[in-house]
C-alpha cells in the first residue's frame, strides 16, 4: 500500500534535525577556561552542555562561562549537588535575557544526600527550596539510573 517504500517510525529531533542530544560535560572553577571549552564543544558537534563544579553556583562566573553561547539553541544543564538551588538561581539569572532558553537544573537532592551520607543542612528545607523552582519550562529533577 506504500509503493514498496520502507516505513519508519517518526523520531523527534531538534531544530537541526538531530534525534540525539549530544551533551558535553564541562567542569571546573575557572569560568574563562570553561567558556573556551564549552564553545569548542558546541562548535564540534555538541548540542547541549552540562556544567559541573563551583562555577555553577555563582551567577557572575556562570555568565562568563556561558558568554557567546546561544541559550535558545544550546540547552544548558547543571550538576551542582547540594548547591543545586543556588546554581538554578544563577542559571536563571544568566538566561534572563533569553526567554526561550532551554534550561535543565538537574536538581537531585536525594542522590546528593545518598552519595554524601547526609545533607549539610535540614533535608526538608532543601526539598522545599527545590520545590519552589518548579516551572513547566524547566527540568528540575533528574532520575539517576546509574549502576
Amino acid at each position: 500500500a506504500n509503493g514498496g517504500e520502507p516505513v519508519f517510525a517518526p523520531r523527534p529531533s531538534d531544530s537541526e534535525g538531530r534525534a540525539w542530544d549530544v551533551r558535553a560535560l564541562n567542569e571546573g572553577e575557572d569560568a574563562d577556561v570553561l567558556n573556551r571549552a564549552i564553545l569548542t564543544d558546541l562548535e564540534n558537534g555538541a548540542a547541549s552542555v552540562l556544567i559541573a563544579g563551583p562555577v555553577t553556583a555563582d551567577a557572575g562566573r556562570l555568565a562568563r562561562a556561558l558568554d557567546a553561547v546561544a541559550l535558545e539553541l544550546a540547552p544548558v544543564a547543571l550538576d551542582a549537588g547540594f548547591e543545586g538551588v543556588k546554581a538554578a538561581e544563577a542559571l536563571s539569572a544568566t538566561a534572563k535575557g533569553s526567554p526561550r532558553a532551554k534550561l535543565a537544573f538537574h536538581l537531585d537532592p536525594i542522590s546528593a544526600y545518598a552519595e554524601a551520607g547526609g545533607a549539610p543542612g535540614d533535608f526538608a528545607a532543601v526539598m522545599a527550596e527545590t520545590a519552589k523552582l518548579l516551572n513547566p519550562k524547566k527540568t528540575v529533577l533528574i532520575p539517576d539510573t546509574g549502576a
